[in-house]
């Protein structure tokens, strides 16, 4: 089955919530989400100490990775740009439009 979702760091954090977990658990053990680096780079950002970081890492590397060019870069900037002064949910749509060809 090809990847369908990229789950950012704000998913991932709320996946102990009984409501996103029921529905986010079984898309990621059915395997239609990945993770990119920058997603990568949020949640090991947010590690408690080297161990947590560690621990994060390895369960993380189960995820399917979709990786990123130069050229999704520039179209991020690109459409960040236009987004101007857009509020918190920015991170989403730069990574959806880094994450479309990838994930087609």
């Amino acid at each position: 089955m090809a990847l369908r979702y990229v789950a950012d760091k704000s998913a991932l954090a709320r996946l102990k919530q009984p409501s996103v977990s029921a529905r986010l658990a079984p898309l990621i053990l059915g395997g239609d989400v990945a993770t990119c680096s920058v997603v990568e780079l949020e949640v090991l950002f947010s590690a408690r100490s080297h161990a947590d970081l560690a621990k994060t890492r390895r369960i993380r590397k189960s995820l399917p990775r979709v990786d990123l060019s130069q050229v999704d870069f520039d179209r991020a900037e690109d459409v960040l740009e236009a987004l101007e002064s857009v509020d918190s949910f920015w991170m989403g749509l730069v990574l959806k439009s880094c994450l479309d060809e990838n994930l087609a």
